[in-house]
């Protein structure tokens, strides 16, 4: 049986904060309001503490953005599909924007 996910209202209970400065510290969004290092080092040792963990699908929902580029090729024998791939995959690790891709290749029908 696993261990139960910790959540954002557990980290804020165990540092004594609030849920909203808790999500701030988490996605590093200060805004108008200013958090001292004593209460980010206060919310960092609570989630360490309680074993949280972000859980990027969720992140992902709520910016609406993934960050993953999907390309689906028909053929991986195709000499200018692989070069068109291996193009794209150099510019993805060179743009470290924190994009992951996926290469996948669906076998040709017969029909």
């Amino acid at each position: 049986m696993g261990r139960k996910k910790v959540t954002i209202t557990e980290v804020a209970k165990e540092a004594g904060v609030s849920l909203a400065t808790v999500s701030r510290i988490f996605n590093n969004k200060d805004g108008k309001i200013k958090i001292s290092e004593k209460t980010k080092q206060k919310v960092l040792k609570a989630a360490a503490h309680l074993g949280y963990q972000t859980n990027p699908f969720a992140a992902a929902l709520r910016a609406q953005k993934t960050g993953i580029i999907g390309i689906l090729i028909r053929d991986l024998k195709d000499p200018f599909l692989i070069e068109l791939l291996k193009k794209v995959q150099q510019q993805v690790q060179s743009s470290r924007d924190g994009r992951s891709y996926w290469t996948y290749g669906l076998p040709r029908s017969n029909g």
